[in-house]
């Protein structure tokens, strides 16, 4: 991926982001006095899917991270909205800062400022942790693979984070896949978007929405990627 190219990709990226950020700002409004916040909800959640599978992309790592534990605590608020309570959107609005911070170093280049998230995504942890107790839901952090649905201790279905965004359509990652297949199908998406600026006076219209489901696909290999290698440090046999 040529430098032009990759400065052009974080130049739509924040642009992106932070025309999202401001639609999103009358829908953190009316979260917590809305009857029914499912559409407040998806709003939120978009948002927070966006924003990790386009940081994916681009290798910041660490903002694709943190959005993907708010994207996390969000699916199964989506789930059940009744569950929303003002210490839940304090936290959501908490995190919409870190997301506001980390796009302004992108925006000024200035990728090297600290970024201190620690307090913020515990908080979200806690909070996810609290509802999968409380709902039943398998964590999708746990650090052995668990199946989409699992049974409960009374023989009924417990779904996953992972199968309730399924279920929902919204992220429409592929499977795990080996280290290796991993990082060939990002170098094929980066050679790919490279090829395809020939010239610099030329122009290619593209649908949105392929370029939507790129970086979706791309984003959620590489947090696969980040949670393996992750899962392999802690398990010294798997070295």
């Amino acid at each position: 991926m040529s430098d032009e190219f990759l400065l052009e990709l974080t130049a739509d990226f924040v642009e992106q982001v932070t025309f999202a950020l401001d639609e999103c700002e009358e829908a953190f409004l009316c979260l917590e006095t809305s009857t029914n916040p499912s559409h407040e909800l998806t709003l939120i959640f978009r948002l927070a899917h966006s924003i990790k599978g386009g940081s994916a992309v681009l290798g910041l790592d660490d903002l694709s991270h943190f959005a993907h534990g708010v994207e996390d605590l969000l699916s199964i608020l989506r789930t059940y909205p009744d569950a929303v309570k003002p210490e839940i959107v304090s936290v959501l609005l908490e995190s919409v800062d870190k997301f506001k911070e980390r796009i302004t170093h992108i925006r000024d280049h200035q990728l090297h400022e600290v970024w201190d998230t620690a307090e913020v995504s515990e908080k979200v942890s806690e909070l996810t942790k609290g509802l999968e107790a409380r709902f039943g839901i398998a964590s999708s952090s746990a650090s052995k693979p668990s199946p989409a649905l699992k049974e409960s201790t009374d023989g009924a279905p417990v779904a996953s984070i992972s199968e309730i965004q399924k279920n929902e359509a919204v992220n429409s990652g592929p499977p795990k896949k080996d280290h290796q297949e991993e990082k060939s199908a990002i170098q094929k998406v980066k050679e790919v978007a490279a090829r395809s600026k020939p010239a610099a006076t030329s122009t290619v219209k593209v649908d949105t929405n392929r370029i939507d489901a790129v970086l979706d696909l791309v984003g959620e290999l590489v947090v696969i990627k980040s949670q393996l290698v992750q899962e392999a440090n802690e398990q010294p046999e798997l070295k």
